[in-house]
């Protein structure tokens, strides 16, 4: 970064011009290509339910909170903070403290960001970093050119071209390469029990067996599939050029719903037993798992994208006002 005290002027001000919005309680791009295949895969998904739009749209707010100087991508919570990807120029990974509304860390390069049990660990492009989310150095580094990282089962684990890779946590030795026939993947998330990768190329979702070491069934989810978190409800999935989302049963690896209308803005979080979504020019809705309906609670104008929970709120990156805002989440309604 050319001005390396622009991101901490900025961490100054997100203190006093982060965005609160009223939230509402609830009741409770690319196309497709050809399948890829797979030996040993499970099966496709049967047809599945398909519910309705988003049911309702309260007033909301037309600002945008804070600009953070560069496309504000990735949203996750971690170790007291907010780690959001910043495009050029800014071009790090930073932490927002969630107390003080501060830039507290920079870490330059950084493109995806995963959070373990007491580290964090950032996918550069060129490599893999084990970060100290407190002090902000390197631990340790893995030898892996990827844009995304995630971790579970005592592994972490990076998709490179062609494979998935899986390294020793604490080591960093690697442990196995796993062929991926994918195009590119956009997005994964694991357990100790599964792995799961989403594939825009494609338009759906790869599982993979960490006791084995491979991929155990494809599925289709949608056109652009991308975010995707792991819930008690299940598997959920955000198809960005479909503007769905898909919720996947883990116990069947089928698809048993699809929520319409939303989606589009790629982020997706389980929290406070909603399942939090982010829509482009509409904002965030939250998905009943109980109904699976959608219903708008936030307008946020743009490309909302990343969506991060800490204690009753959301923490919102947005692409096109390179802002980072807070919106406030009362308890649902019974």
């Amino acid at each position: 970064m050319q001005d390396r005290d622009r991101t901490r002027v900025l961490g100054r001000r997100l203190a006093a011009l982060v965005l609160v919005l009223p939230v509402l309680g609830a009741c409770g791009g690319e196309g497709e290509g050809a399948q890829p295949q797979i030996s040993g895969s499970t099966g496709v998904a049967n047809p599945h339910p398909t519910q309705s739009a988003v049911e309702s749209e309260p007033d909301g707010s037309d600002e945008t909170g804070i600009d953070l100087g560069g496309e504000a991508w990735s949203a996750k919570f971690g170790f007291g903070g907010i780690w959001v990807q910043v495009d050029p120029p800014v071009d790090q990974m930073i932490k927002v403290d969630v107390e003080t509304s501060e830039v507290v860390l920079e870490i330059d390069g950084g493109r995806g960001v995963a959070i373990g049990d007491d580290a964090v660990w950032i996918a550069t492009g060129a490599e893999v970093l084990k970060i100290d989310p407190t002090s902000g150095h390197t631990l340790l580094r893995l030898d892996a050119p990827a844009s995304y990282v995630a971790v579970g089962a005592g592994s972490v684990w990076v998709p490179t071209s062609g494979d998935l890779k899986r390294f020793d946590a604490e080591s960093g030795a690697l442990l196995a390469t796993i062929p991926v026939t994918s195009g590119v993947i956009t997005d994964l998330a694991a357990t100790d029990t599964a792995v799961w990768l989403t594939s825009k190329d494609y338009g759906g979702l790869f599982r993979v067996d960490p006791a084995t070491n491979t991929v155990v069934t494809w599925f289709e989810t949608g056109s652009g599939a991308h975010g995707i978190v792991i819930a008690e409800s299940g598997v959920w999935v955000t198809n960005y050029a479909e503007n769905t989302v898909s919720r996947i049963d883990p116990a069947t690896n089928a698809v048993v719903a699809t929520v319409e209308d939303v989606g589009s803005g790629v982020g997706i979080v389980a929290a406070d037993g909603a399942i939090w979504v982010s829509t482009q020019s509409q904002g965030i809705s939250r998905i009943d798992p109980a109904t699976n309906r959608a219903t708008s609670v936030a307008e946020l104008p743009g490309w909302s994208y990343g969506i991060a929970y800490h204690e009753g709120a959301l923490w919102v990156s947005n692409v096109a006002s390179k802002s980072l805002s807070k919106v406030t989440v009362p308890p649902a309604e019974s």
